[in-house]
């Protein structure tokens, strides 16, 4: 049975490998984007990261700078990465 939690991190999880296909301007359908892709192995350079930044904040419903503090971003090396920072912010 299928919680909404479980829903809610599912949702996250798409619209962050949405975001990520967007912004690095690949097909889903052509590519496999998972939520243990690399985002180097993507080509998300230091310009595509500023979009997913901006696709970011979208998503949680906040300013990045609101919570920048509380990022580390080093430690963003996956696409799971970057949906577990959507999780811990999203409002």
């Amino acid at each position: 049975m299928e919680t909404s939690n479980s829903k809610h991190h599912l949702d996250v999880e798409i619209q962050v490998i949405n975001l990520v296909c967007s912004v690095c301007e690949i097909e889903i359908k052509d590519h496999n984007v998972e939520l243990n892709s690399s985002i180097k192995d993507l080509g998300i350079d230091s310009i595509r990261f500023m979009s997913l930044l901006i696709g970011i904040e979208e998503i949680i419903d906040c300013e990045i700078e609101d919570v920048i503090a509380e990022i580390e971003f080093s430690e963003l090396k996956t696409v799971g990465d970057i949906a577990e920072l959507v999780k811990k912010f999203k409002r």
